[in-house]
This record gives C-alpha cells, structure tokens and sequence, in this order.
C-alpha cells in the first residue's frame, strides 16, 4: 500500500477505462487525482452525476478490483433509486443531479 500516488491514479483510471468500454457503468468517468485516509480512498470526479467514491482497500485483494467493486456497487445503488422512483411515480421524468442520488421531478 506504500506505492506513489500517480501511478495508484492510473490504476484507477484504467479501471475506469475498463469498467466504460465494457459497458459496466453508463458514463465515462475521470480520475484526476487519489486522495488517502487512512486506508480509506477518495476519487473526486468533476462529473455531475458522481461526484466521488470513496472506499477501503485492505492487501488481501487487489487495489484495482477494490475500485471496480466499489464504482460497480455505487452505480447499481444510483440505478437502484431511479427505478425505485419511477415505479412510485411512473409518469415522472426523472433527472440525476450531482451527489446521486439527488432526483428531479419534471
């Protein structure tokens, strides 16, 4: 866990890269940088639908799979809460804003 922060940003990136071309996740995401807590990590995005992830890692798994399951898990909860939404109210259109899961009503 002692490796530098650039090349833990382009671990994350790949990730990302890998997780958007594999259709796993609904937009492209970038990691402009990594910030360490303790063994928490932060990844602020400038997007507007997530604004970060933020997740532990510990040596028993690799870094890069504590990304993937982190992002995967934070995108089904955002899918989670739109569809919850719109099937109390069907006629709605529904907008994600930023810190998801934030809805607009249309």
């Amino acid at each position: 866990m002692n490796t530098d922060k650039e090349q833990i940003t382009a671990w994350v990136q790949e990730t990302l890269d890998e997780l958007f071309s594999q259709g796993l996740i609904p937009f492209e995401l970038t990691a402009n940088e990594v910030k360490i807590e303790g063994r928490e990590y932060v990844i602020p995005f400038n997007d507007h639908r997530l604004h970060s992830l933020r997740f532990s890692w510990t040596d028993n798994r690799s870094f890069k799979e504590a990304v993937r399951s982190a992002l995967l898990g934070r995108v089904l909860r955002m899918r989670r809460d739109v569809q919850a939404y719109e099937i109390s109210e069907p006629h709605t259109l529904v907008t994600l804003l930023p810190a998801s899961p934030t809805v607009l009503v249309h």
